[in-house]
């Protein structure tokens, strides 16, 4: 019977964490399709480990923890909003957009600073990355932040061709 309960508790989480976010997206605080968790294939996740920023991708039973570098006179990763995985190429290449508040004072106290960064799984490297949005500079973010179609990552009217080796403008 305790079996029985402690499933029904279970399904009840789960299904109530899918549903709350915890932002309201139609405020544009973040974009609807964005996740802080991924499928049961993948997870992929801003970590702090021993006084730095990783992102860390997880498949299967192999983690993978690459440098992150975030201007931290910006943000506040500590403040971490949300992570939207955008892609991953067939040979490793992972495309995620970013989000953090703003370190500034004034008018940034409740500001955003949202990135696009580009890892290599393979080469356990960050290969781009690139600020769309922030408070702090004032800049206005592109509509969407960023996508990505048959390899090719835009943003705005810039494209990228990206691969696991190297992202190239074209």
């Amino acid at each position: 019977m305790i079996n029985r309960w402690l499933l029904v508790v279970v399904a009840v989480l789960v299904s109530l964490s899918a549903c709350s976010s915890g932002e309201d997206e139609a405020s544009g605080s973040r974009p609807a399709n964005s996740t802080l968790a991924a499928t049961n294939v993948s997870l992929d996740g801003v970590v702090h480990i021993a006084d730095a920023w990783k992102y860390r991708a997880v498949r299967g039973s192999t983690t993978t923890d690459i440098d992150l570098q975030l201007p931290t006179d910006r943000v506040a990763p500590e403040r971490f909003a949300w992570l939207d995985k955008l892609a991953e190429t067939a040979d490793g290449a992972v495309v995620i957009l970013d989000s953090y508040a703003s370190r500034a004072e004034g008018r940034c106290t409740e500001g955003r600073e949202v990135f696009v960064h580009v890892f290599s799984l393979p080469k356990r490297k960050a290969l781009f990355e690139r600020l769309v949005a922030s408070c702090v500079e004032g800049t206005a973010p592109p509509q969407p932040y960023a996508s990505v179609a048959a390899g090719i990552l835009s943003i705005g009217a810039e494209r990228f061709l990206i691969s696991a080796d190297a992202v190239t403008q074209k």
